[in-house]
């Protein structure tokens, strides 16, 4: 009698609770979604949201002091790359911050993932496509900084450190589409700093190694005299910035993902 009552009340359960039903399908649509896209698994990881923070502080504090910086740094930063003859090298690297370069790799790696080599090589279409994810991952960063940056530019209109002199280091034009008044924030800079902190949050071993040699090239942008130290500055806090939204907006696609495709089923 005991053993029917409880096979019984066993039986009886599911139909009791429906949300337990209901939820199987959530998890089983979040875990085919965790594989689906091979970042998710990094960006939703708590050790990450950690970093994240320590990223947050660390992007505010760039941006904040910068005015403070430029206004004791500026024109001093200035007046001695004038005359010195480290600009010559300099010149030479300050082009690895090129937007152009950074946005035509991980579009071409994205349309090759996403639609060219997965027909060409049916065998590894997974693999090519996981890449391809990765490339998107990488070319929505860079679009989302690069808006961020653009914006501040034109708001901003800070005229770039090419006349000789300094009269006018702490010239402004407020809504200048110009380029000569781009100065504040860094575009480089912030290309530099979403590109090493991207790769941060996929491989966060590599983070301060990353940032390092992120600071190092931004810094040439002072000795080719195409921006102020205070334009580097916020330029690598806005690409933070920039790299840390995109975390926060794959974070709620993903929550909003699985409930939607849930009720579908």
């Amino acid at each position: 009698m005991n053993s029917v009552d409880s096979s019984s009340q066993v039986n009886v359960q599911p139909r009791d609770n429906p949300s337990a039903s209901s939820a199987a399908p959530s998890r089983s649509l979040l875990e085919s979604w965790r594989r689906r896209h091979p970042v998710h698994n990094w960006l939703t990881s708590d050790q990450l949201a950690r970093q994240s923070r320590t990223w947050l502080i660390l992007a505010l504090s760039l941006i904040l002091l910068s005015p403070l910086v430029g206004y004791f740094f500026d024109a001093s930063a200035k007046d001695f790359f004038e005359h010195n003859p480290w600009r010559n090298w300099a010149k030479h690297i300050t082009g690895v911050g090129e937007a152009s370069a950074y946005l035509t790799l991980s579009l071409g790696l994205w349309v090759m993932g996403q639609g060219i080599l997965p027909k060409v090589h049916s065998r590894r279409s997974e693999s090519w496509r996981r890449m391809g994810r990765v490339a998107g991952f990488f070319l929505a960063g860079f679009l989302l900084s690069g808006l961020y940056v653009q914006v501040a530019k034109a708001l901003i209109g800070r005229r770039r450190p090419l006349d000789p002199g300094l009269e006018r280091v702490f010239e402004f034009s407020p809504f200048n589409t110009h380029w000569d008044f781009h100065s504040y924030p860094s575009g480089h800079s912030q290309v530099l700093m979403s590109f090493a902190v991207l790769t941060s949050l996929l491989f966060p071993r590599y983070a301060w190694a990353l940032v390092l040699l992120a600071v190092s090239a931004a810094s040439t942008r002072v000795m080719v005299l195409q921006h102020y130290p205070s334009d580097v500055m916020a330029g690598l806090g806005v690409g933070i910035l920039g790299a840390l939204s995109l975390r926060r907006i794959w974070i709620w696609r993903t929550q909003a993902q699985a409930p939607s495709s849930a009720g579908r089923t």
